[in-house]
């Protein structure tokens, strides 16, 4: 065989490119090494992506294939205590990250114009864009595109006009912490999984249905039964969820506009997403590539996911709660009107940054009341920040990163806008 092994003819050989796999020995802000992925078309167009809370660059080997052949180069970090990154303290997390993401990207010669966001990777973003602007292509003038996919919105207290119930607020802290050691054998029982780490979550949470059913009102039922309580149905040859076996398109988009802000809802794939119907972006072998990635995943040191969660409950030494949230996307807006100010030829009004943030309807993990408290949040500043709700009705939490309405459309804008 010559040339590199591809996803279809050897997944193995494939995943063991060392382009899934790179390391930079030493990080020069943090003194301590970092495990990162450059995949995608080498040539093409630089997009930092922040990972959800699973933090691991194999959550984001499977977009390898469809970003190539819409010409961006994926650039996917490993947070403290996931792959090659050491832990660190959870009061420093965010920051000590960040400054890994921003040596990486030096160490790459990299500016990008784009960020993808996942979940919890919402909270590096942010962090990212008020203290390191100068690590996007042009500061903050302009900022990079901001592109949120299902990002996580924190929690709301009860007492909180718009507060929903979350069975999030069952789980022990202490189970959620040692992730890293229970999570593996009950991950051998979950195989089929959609999503490697969402799988987990999946199969872990399975014991609180009687804490969720005290509560009421936090799931949703989709036509394959609970999306918590029942193991997934096993993905796609491909690896992925096309929607089907035959790949169907979502219906026309619909847009509307509520309080000034944009929403459009799926519409169909562009000419790359059509190109790959039926067939899938990893082409046809018999094990699916999530399957491998789990193995891959788990494999590694991943002890610093239960950080993570931590995080999203805002059960740290700092707040990362409802109110940090807001209090970050005032800062940002301030430091954007600051940064409009000194840029030549800005018009007033215009606003400084785009933000596109796709939903899921079906997403138990930020439900809808969640969703909607979130685009309020950042619809406050619409002098200063382009929201664009792209809602998804069937969706959920994950499945909207193999979706033509969801990251399909994420690769179109990006190619879009350059």
């Amino acid at each position: 065989m010559t040339g590199d092994p591809t996803p279809s003819s050897d997944p193995l050989g494939y995943l063991a490119l060392r382009k899934f796999s790179q390391r930079l020995p030493r990080c020069p802000r943090t003194r301590l090494p970092v495990s990162y992925a450059d995949i995608g078309d080498p040539d093409g167009i630089p997009v930092l992506w922040m990972l959800p809370s699973g933090c691991s660059r194999w959550i984001g080997a499977p977009q390898d294939p469809l970003a190539k052949r819409y010409g961006i180069r994926l650039i996917l970090v490993d947070r403290p205590g996931v792959g090659a990154t050491p832990s660190v303290d959870l009061a420093d997390r965010i920051d000590i990250s960040c400054k890994m993401i921003v040596s990486v990207l030096e160490h790459l010669n990299v500016r990008p114009a784009h960020m993808i966001v996942t979940s919890a990777g919402i909270y590096y973003a942010l962090h990212l864009l008020l203290n390191y602007p100068e690590t996007f292509h042009s500061g903050l003038t302009p900022p990079p595109s901001l592109y949120l996919v299902a990002p996580w919105s924190p929690l709301l207290p009860a007492d909180h006009p718009d507060y929903y119930p979350s069975y999030f607020t069952w789980i022990p802290s202490p189970v959620i912490a040692t992730q890293h050691i229970t999570l593996p054998q009950l991950m051998k029982l979950a195989k089929t999984g959609t999503s490697l780490w969402n799988t987990g979550l999946k199969t872990l949470w399975s014991t609180l249905d009687s804490a969720r059913s005290m509560i009421g009102g936090t799931t949703q039922t989709s036509a394959g039964g609970s999306a918590h309580g029942a193991s997934p149905d096993h993905v796609h040859d491909s690896g992925l969820d096309l929607g089907g076996e035959s790949g169907a398109v979502p219906s026309a988009a619909v847009p509307m506009s509520v309080d000034g802000v944009e929403y459009k809802q799926g519409e169909p794939s562009s000419e790359v997403a059509e190109s790959s119907e039926g067939s899938g972006m990893w082409g046809r072998f018999p094990c699916c590539i999530s399957c491998t990635t789990t193995d891959y995943f788990q494999a590694e040191n991943f002890s610093g996911v239960g950080q993570e969660h931590l995080i999203c409950l805002n059960r740290g030494p700092v707040d990362t709660g409802h109110i940090w949230l807001e209090q970050t996307i005032t800062t940002l807006a301030t430091k954007l009107q600051t940064a409009g100010m000194d840029r030549p030829g800005t018009e007033k009004g215009l606003p400084l940054i785009d933000v596109d943030v796709w939903w899921g309807w079906e997403d138990n993990m930020v439900p809808r009341k969640g969703q909607l408290w979130f685009n309020k949040t950042l619809g406050r500043y619409p002098r200063e920040m382009r929201l664009k709700v792209h809602d998804v009705p069937d969706g959920d939490h994950t499945d909207l990163l193999s979706r033509t309405d969801g990251i399909y459309e994420v690769y179109d804008l990006i190619r879009e806008r350059g």
